[in-house]
């Protein structure tokens, strides 16, 4: 499923200096081919953070080799770090010594952060969707939708996006 809006959403954002980012549903489809068809989607990728969402999605999810496969396969493409997105209960069960390495964008509802098996540190944290989780929910003009927080300082994440190139 590709957004028919991605390009003016894209454009819009770049115009007023936000940052923009492009995520890509894992399924259990062949991880490189997947991979192919997000960059041909994406276009290209020199202001965009690349993303990996990993969720069951009707009792199917994309397998570790084929996140391992799509990850190598955008890196070798696109010349980026991309991130890995998802639960804590889901990403406990991807905690291979290559994803370990990947930089995690962990959606978490709770007050304390936990972090899946394996990974030390975490870029990104998902504390609502909206409803589940700490306040605040909303936004002003928006209302209620996913909330993040980047475990850094404003020039950190500057310096992160969109290759996700810092230390982290």
């Amino acid at each position: 499923m590709f957004d028919p809006q991605y390009r003016t959403y894209q454009r819009l954002a770049e115009k007023e200096g936000l940052l923009w980012g492009a995520y890509h549903f894992g399924t259990k489809a062949n991880g490189v081919m997947q991979a192919k068809h997000f960059l041909s989607k994406v276009g290209n990728t020199s202001k965009t953070l690349l993303v990996l969402d990993i969720e069951p999605y009707k009792n199917k999810i994309m397998t570790q080799n084929q996140a391992e496969d799509f990850i190598k396969t955008v890196q070798k493409i696109a010349g980026s770090v991309i991130m890995i997105y998802g639960s804590y209960n889901t990403l406990n069960n991807y905690s291979t010594p290559f994803l370990r390495n990947i930089p995690l964008w962990i959606a978490y509802y709770n007050t304390q952060l936990k972090i899946p098996f394996g990974w030390d540190k975490w870029v990104l944290w998902q504390y609502t969707n909206g409803i589940k989780g700490p306040w605040p929910h909303e936004v002003i003009g928006i209302g209620l939708c996913d909330r993040d927080i980047f475990n850094g300082s404003v020039d950190k994440l500057k310096a992160f996006w969109p290759n996700g190139s810092s230390n982290f």
